[in-house]
């Protein structure tokens, strides 16, 4: 097992190589991006390539079977796209008047706000468009001198005979180059990737080494399984919002309807940004089509449906949870790889996501990961109710401890969650992290949030819970006391501010049979040991001693030094509340039995 301490030392380490990793991704973009979109698509025909193949067709006409489906069912899409563009940008001028009367309906008069601030927005533009030498004082006539009319220079124009044919084609293609380069070495990678997929599966494990075997195989796939599952199901869900959008706006009426629900189908790919860009332009061209508001807020509606059907019902249903990215998780993924990549990085957030949370499941040193975007990782109970008491949120406390209280015992209760947290108290109080008022205000919460009320007397206690060191002790000896109640034991909790004279005076006269010495860790073995025997020399064996040291690690220690422990006197080491409130709990059913049974018994003449 690592070294939590080794792991918080590497830590700046880690930092430092997230950072240099980040650095590396941004200057290789152009070269990582087409490299991305390649293992991206790769997982999402490779199931088709794997149906192929079972059906009895070849690896490598199966491969080229699916790439050559992918690449006309692009092309159809991309036919559609330009085809319904194309028609649209002829139809634009008709809708030049329409938009007219939409400015216009917002001048409600000449004296409106609105026509306020266009007047002061053209009064702008004519201040700036002033020339730079015009003065704002009025010019004095009577000292321009007279000026002698200059002949106009003639200009001389030189017209060139026009680009040749080489340079036309290179202006029209070249801003397509690089995309066209790009498209083809994306095409190429998801040949090979796969055509050799299996064989590339078996290298990165085998370079993972033997002893990893089992490890890499397992996160490899998991990878592949997540991934793949997320494109099917995402694909699903956008082809259903494309479709839906395309017939609502159909029946809107409004034009090139199949050009946006593509569009919608296409930019929902990218998280939370896409499906908002997919609805901006429709309700556009409907405002600017049909007149007055009433069917450009139907279609605003219509969207606003459509997105909250897609979002409360399909994606709830077909992706439950399988990236295993939380939202907050999605959402930061697709700001820092859009930062990174661009636009192209929103597509891949998700996907790259996947495969850092999956890593840092396996991998200790990449578990930031994990624990910051993972589903499966939660936040232990003890950090949780721990920060609330630091906050002084009593009612977050109660919500958490009344919750726990649903499926486990008070006792169980206190060994899990409340001990631990009292421990946690008592460890920062002491390196000095926090101050003895913060200890004193979360011990107060907590014992308000269980409702216990310790320090009332019981009247005939069978258990005397007695604060080793100071007050996080004596709150760990009232929860004893609670968890003692819960199990129909009598007991009361003493301070430790008494001295071991009164303690034992107190016992006496309680008439308890068991005397337990409590403190959570940090525990001063010595403390314990002095005051046993204190109390030993006092109660001449009237009653039990037990040592309740709530420390993880005390049981190790006491086997090293048990011959010294055991020539104390007889000293039970407990760990927890649990055997001692069992023990307990058998021993008052036990008196209760007897006193009901000399209560039942005959008297005797």
């Amino acid at each position: 097992m690592r070294n939590p301490g080794s792991l918080r030392r590497n830590r700046p380490l880690t930092f430092l190589a997230i950072l240099a990793g980040i650095a590396a991704l941004m200057i290789a973009r152009d070269i990582l991006i087409p490299i991305a979109l390649s293992i991206l698509i790769t997982f999402l025909l490779h199931p088709i390539v794997r149906r192929l193949r079972r059906i009895g067709i070849p690896n490598g006409l199966a491969v080229v079977i699916t790439v050559i489906l992918a690449l006309g069912i692009t092309s159809a899409i991309g036919w559609v796209v330009i085809q319904q563009a194309y028609q649209l940008v002829a139809n634009i001028p008709d809708y030049r008047e329409n938009l007219r009367e939409k400015v216009r309906s917002f001048r409600t008069s000449d004296t409106g706000t609105f026509a306020k601030l266009t007047g002061t927005i053209e009064e702008l533009k004519h201040e700036l468009a002033s020339p730079a030498t015009q003065s704002t004082t009025a010019p004095t006539t009577a000292a321009t001198p007279v000026v002698a009319p200059v002949e106009e220079a003639v200009k001389v124009q030189v017209v060139s005979e026009g680009p040749g044919a080489g340079q036309y084609a290179f202006d029209l293609l070249g801003p397509v180059m690089p995309a066209l380069a790009a498209l083809s070495i994306i095409i190429l990678l998801v040949t090979f990737l796969l055509l050799y997929t299996e064989d590339l599966w078996e290298r990165i494990i085998w370079l993972a080494g033997i002893r990893q075997i089992s490890l890499t195989t397992s996160a490899t796939d998991e990878v592949s399984t997540r991934i793949a599952r997320y494109l099917r199901m995402q694909f699903v869900v956008n082809l259903v919002y494309g479709i839906m959008v395309w017939l609502g706006l159909m029946l809107f009426g409004v034009p090139n309807s199949l050009l946006w629900g593509v569009l919608g189908f296409l930019l929902r790919f990218a998280p939370y940004i896409g499906p908002s860009l997919a609805a901006i332009l429709p309700i556009l061209l409907t405002a600017a089509v049909f007149p007055g508001w009433s069917r450009v807020l139907g279609v605003a509606t219509m969207f606003a449906v459509i997105e909250l059907t897609t979002n409360m019902v399909l994606e709830p249903i077909l992706y439950a949870n399988s990236t295993g990215i939380s939202t907050l998780g999605v959402v930061v993924a697709a700001v820092i790889w859009s930062w990174i990549w661009g636009p192209i990085g929103i597509v891949l957030a998700v996907p790259i996501t996947v495969c850092l949370v999956v890593i840092g499941k396996h991998v200790p040193m990449l578990a930031i990961f994990h624990h910051l975007f993972g589903t499966e990782s939660r936040v232990p109970e003890v950090a949780r109710l721990y920060q609330r008491l630091m906050v002084d949120d009593d009612l977050g406390a109660e919500e958490l401890i009344t919750e726990r209280l649903e499926t486990v015992t008070p006792t169980v209760l206190c060994d899990e969650l409340l001990l631990p947290v009292l421990r946690e108290l008592k460890h920062d109080l002491a390196a000095g992290m926090i101050e003895p008022a913060h200890v004193r205000r979360a011990v107060n919460s907590l014992e308000v949030t269980i409702g216990n009320d310790a320090a009332a007397a019981a009247e005939h206690p069978l258990l005397v819970c007695i604060a080793a060191q100071n007050e996080v002790d004596y709150a760990a000896a009232r929860l004893l006391v609670y968890a003692a109640a819960s199990e129909g034991v009598p007991a009361i909790a003493l301070s430790s501010d008494l001295l071991a004279s009164e303690v034992a005076t107190k016992i006496g006269e309680t008439g308890a049979g068991y005397a337990a010495i409590v403190q959570v860790a940090p525990v001063s073995v010595s403390h314990s040991r002095r005051l046993f025997k204190s109390l030993a020399g006092r109660l001449s064996n009237s009653a039990k001693i037990v040592d309740v040291s709530i420390d993880p690690g005390r049981q190790m220690r006491s086997s090293a030094d048990g011959a010294e422990t055991r020539s104390v006197g007889d000293l039970r080491l407990e760990q927890s509340f649990g055997p001692l409130v069992a023990r307990l709990k058998e021993q008052a059913s036990m008196v209760s039995t007897a006193v009901t049974s000399a209560t039942q018994s005959p008297a005797v003449a």
